[in-house]
């Protein structure tokens, strides 16, 4: 069953104990029309190409893998997950898990556009774990 734990990182608290198939969904409000860049702050020490499906509104955009991010299961660093085209208003983000890592956020950005990691939970909230 996924999980939370509290530890000190960017959001306060990471998913845990991922299996095949589980998945967490998070709302998403998109301010407006664009193109935005689905980033992922994430960790995993198990090895390379770890993979997971991302959705938007029930639709699969891709699969993804995740490379190795250090020799401790809590050395986070961040990815792209996607960059998609979204149209504002809310939305449902499904995070499903092919292999299990860690993830500290999620956040849609503008396309290109520089950001900080705390900045990453901004605009997304966890509906379902």
């Amino acid at each position: 069953e996924v999980g939370l734990i509290t530890k000190p990182t960017s959001t306060g608290y990471f998913i845990h104990q991922c299996a095949e198939g589980e998945f967490v969904t998070y709302n998403a409000l998109i301010p407006e029309d664009g193109e935005y860049d689905l980033k992922i702050r994430y960790a995993q020490h198990k090895g390379d190409d770890l993979r997971y499906n991302i959705y938007i509104d029930g639709e699969k955009i891709n699969t993804n893998i995740l490379k190795n991010t250090g020799e401790t299961a809590f050395t986070f660093a961040d990815g792209l997950c996607a960059t998609v085209n979204m149209k504002a208003g809310e939305h449902i983000l499904k995070l499903e898990f092919i292999d299990g890592f860690y993830v500290d956020a999620l956040g849609f950005f503008n396309k290109g556009a520089d950001y900080e990691i705390d900045d990453l939970n901004q605009i997304l909230q966890i509906i379902h774990l």
